[in-house]
């Protein structure tokens, strides 16, 4: 407590001292006043042209003219046009994956020239990733400026691993794992540093508008076709987006038209070489002749069939119908501001359990959910003229109507257990401003200061189970943060966040401090250190049902539940470098995360009364969460690449926490100080090859390790005999191995098909329970068993 006061004058007694030197040390890049009013209102167009050093064309590369709105795509030529540039000296940004940033100043002055032409090259790097990130610092910033360590998923990835959604995709990352947490419903987390899903913050355009119900299933219901990158900031991320986001920061950025392009995708599946996954996409994009109006659509339609792994006839991995629709909008009326409207609607229809054939309450079990989801936001960006100052105002929302049926036991043959429908209503909105402001004072600063109000409503019904929440939250942030460019080889980045949450009494504060240090050229060392909280408020686990022993198991907090607090540290070094000519990337970062009043989940006796189970959340002592993550990238040449990243981690609790009162298996405890669902491993690699220009093949895999499952009593195990007793498992390590082989058919409409195999070696859990008194969220490992697919796409510009 006492270092996040300290951390947190110190950040604030230099905030108010650099502000005063503001307004002396504001700098325009040209002078008005020696140009004619002809000149400055003229309009230029700049054409130019951007190659890799062995003369091929950086297709889809990234123009931008800094501290504009303005900006383009490299074109199949290597050609790209910027129009509606005003008169003056302007800084060009390329970025390209797997490119070097380059930045170079073009003077646009000619009065009887109406273009400029300029010409650049881009070396190649073994940094698999765009150039420019926004999560670490909240403002637009080359990688290797960031002082806080990132990872970015390009969109790419997505295509070469087959996923359709987010939850595929974000596997690929190092630190990261996403896990499936029951087999009837397809419940999922994403977990970072070896924290729990519910430590982690999913945001949609740097919105917190992923709602907790929404993270309930809402990892599958994002399409990868609407993603441009997502980007991943491990560690303490609240001092910039609030609670929640103790474990990091996931955020999704979603795709801005850029181009006229449209493009297709069919893709049909076989989970375990029988079971019908249907998926199909859709991408248009197109822009006005003055890049001033752009609009991108995507569509997704997905169909799953359920699939039973023992024959049990309950299923494992359930049924899945869903519809994906959005839009993105941008208008730019002058070239220093831009308004961008963002809108999806999501319809997801899943269904697990069994009589599949009959309606949800004449089954044995049935665990359904559907989905009706809105989401959207508007945001106004203004750059103020010959600076790099920026005010950006914006409000997202997202609102969710959810129709459930959790039910067990066949006594639901009688229609009186009709009650087990539920209903949940689900607003959430988000609006706020941000200023950032540049000034030049022993050093560069760049200031960001921001408010934000976070409002989120929901009303879960579930009459079978006597259970209603209904919560109302609301969270006032303000941030104030300091990224300070000393010089070109030491930064420093500070600040902190003030959150007052309608959960808390008092107003949380949540400094955050990060330093990085260029060792020589091409070596970064990073450090930093953050605060975090979350609110006892509800979770995504507890807007779930799982069914245990025939009984439904839910999830409720204590009435004395406390609110969460953390502390984090880490530190990475990254160097890029040449090995025999190739471009390589080696990073290792260490983490630690110290928690404070942990939640932990006891399970009480059954309710004989009400007839379920309930798990209660409660504030337990403190736990270590530390390790250490190593990443290594190699760019052979355009036509290969290959990435992995390895994740060493301890996760336990500093006492022994209880975890279940009832009578565990003999030999056994009902405390632990391991954290559950937690490997002391993990990893994945990727691996992308086109020895031709019509023919590329992606390999990719994923390395899980052994951890720690609770598994309660009731259902029948793998080898015939009833579970009596509730117990730890410890499962073994599983390698799920992947493979894509691609075809090019038509160079002019870029069509493709392709096959391919996930999970080829099957490496899948084998003890899953069977039988009505099954425990459903006994599920552990790769999340499908080995998997067939082909598909063809279509793309046109």
């Amino acid at each position: 407590m006492y270092i996040r006061s300290l951390v947190t004058i110190v950040c604030l007694m230099f905030v108010f001292t650099s502000a005063s030197f503001a307004a002396k040390n504001t700098k325009n890049n040209t002078s008005a006043a020696a140009v004619s009013a002809e000149l400055r209102n003229k309009l230029y167009r700049i054409h130019g042209t951007v190659l890799t050093e062995d003369g091929k064309p950086a297709i889809g590369a990234t123009v931008i003219i800094k501290n504009t709105t303005l900006g383009c795509k490299v074109d199949t030529k290597g050609e790209f046009y910027l129009k509606n540039v005003p008169y003056g000296v302007h800084t060009l940004q390329i970025t390209s994956v797997g490119k070097e940033a380059l930045e170079q100043e073009v003077v646009v002055n000619d009065a009887l020239a109406d273009e400029v032409h300029a010409s650049f090259t881009m070396k190649e790097t073994a940094v698999r990733t765009g150039s420019v990130v926004v999560t670490a610092t909240r403002t637009d910033k080359i990688y290797q400026d960031v002082p806080v360590k990132v990872s970015v998923l390009e969109s790419q990835v997505f295509e070469n691993t087959q996923s359709s959604n987010i939850f595929d995709g974000v596997k690929f990352q190092p630190g990261l794992r996403v896990e499936n947490m029951c087999q009837n419903c397809g419940f999922a987390e994403i977990k970072l540093n070896g924290l729990q899903g519910r430590y982690s913050q999913i945001l949609i355009d740097s919105r917190p508008v992923f709602s907790a119900l929404n993270g309930v299933y809402g990892l599958e219901q994002i399409p990868a076709n609407m993603i441009e990158r997502v980007e991943v900031v491990r560690g303490g991320g609240s001092a910039l987006y609030g609670g929640s986001a103790v474990g990091g920061v996931v955020n999704i950025i979603t795709k801005d038209p850029v181009e006229n392009t449209m493009s297709a995708m069919i893709t049909q599946s076989f989970t375990d070489l029988k079971v019908p996954d249907f998926v199909a996409q859709m991408n248009a994009s197109v822009i006005n002749a003055n890049q001033d109006l752009g609009l991108f659509v995507f569509g997704l339609y997905r169909d799953r069939k359920h699939w039973d792994a023992n024959g049990d006839n309950f299923s494992e991995i359930c049924d899945l119908t869903m519809n994906t629709f959005g839009s993105r909008l941008f208008y730019k009326p002058d070239h220093l501001s831009k308004l961008s409207l963002e809108f999806h609607a999501i319809k997801d229809d899943r269904r697990g359990g069994d009589r599949f054939d009959l309606p949800p309450h004449r089954s044995n079990i049935t665990e359904s959910a559907r989905h009706n989801t809105i989401s959207g936001g508007i945001t106004y960006d203004k750059f103020f003229a010959g600076t790099s100052n920026k005010v950006s105002l914006y409000t997202s929302f997202q609102q969710t109507t959810r129709n459930t049926f959790y039910g067990a036991k066949e006594e639901m043959d009688s229609d009186e257990f009709v009650d087990a429908y539920g209903s949940t209503e689900n607003v959430t909105y988000v609006t706020g401003v941000q200023y950032t402001h540049t000034l030049m004072l022993a050093g560069s600063h760049v200031w960001t200061v921001g408010y934000e109000l976070t409002y989120d409503d929901i009303l879960d019904k579930a009459p079978a189970y006597d259970r209603t929440i209904d919560q109302f939250a609301r969270d006032h942030g303000i941030y104030i943060q300091d990224d300070w460019a000393i010089t070109d080889d030491f930064s420093f980045l500070f600040g902190s966040r003030f959150d007052k949450h309608s959960f808390i009494d008092d107003m949380v504060i949540s400094p955050r401090a990060n330093i990085m240090y260029k060792l020589m050229q091409d070596m970064n060392l990073r450090a930093t250190f953050s605060t975090g909280f979350r609110s006892p408020q509800t979770f995504d686990e507890d807007l779930h049902i799982t069914q245990v022993s025939g009984e439904a198991l839910i999830h409720l907090n204590s009435p004395d539940l406390k609110p969460e607090y953390s502390m984090s540290f880490g530190t990475s070094l990254d160097y890029t470098f040449e090995l025999a000519s190739i471009p390589t990337s080696v990073s290792v970062e260490y983490f630690r995360t110290h928690l404070d009043d942990v939640f932990v989940n006891v399970a009480l006796e059954e309710e004989s009364d009400q007839g379920f189970i309930i798990e209660e959340k409660r504030n337990g002592g403190g736990a270590v969460v530390q390790g250490a993550t190593f990443e290594l990238q190699m760019q052979f040449d355009d036509e290969m690449d290959f990435k992995t990243g390895f994740t060493f981690q301890s996760s336990q609790y500093d006492d022994f926490e209880e975890w279940n009162e009832n009578e565990v298996l003999e030999g056994q405890s009902n405390k632990t100080k391991d954290m559950m669902r937690s490997p002391d491993w993990y990893g994945y690699f990727s691996y992308n090859w086109s020895p031709i220009h019509e023919i590329e093949l992606n390999l990719s895999g994923i390395l899980t390790g052994p951890m720690i499952i609770p598994h309660y009593a009731g259902g029948i195990d793998a080898d015939g005999f009833l579970n009596k007793y509730d117990q730890l498992e410890k499962s073994k390590e599983f390698f799920e191995l992947n493979a894509q082989l691609s075809f090019e058919i038509s160079h002019e409409n870029n069509a493709k098909v392709f096959v391919g195999v996930q999970n080829i070696l099957n490496s899948f859990q084998d003890d899953f329970d069977k039988g009505l008194g099954r425990d459903a969220g006994y599920i552990y490992g790769p999340t499908r068993p080995i998997t067939v697919f082909c598909g063809i796409k279509t793309s046109i510009q």
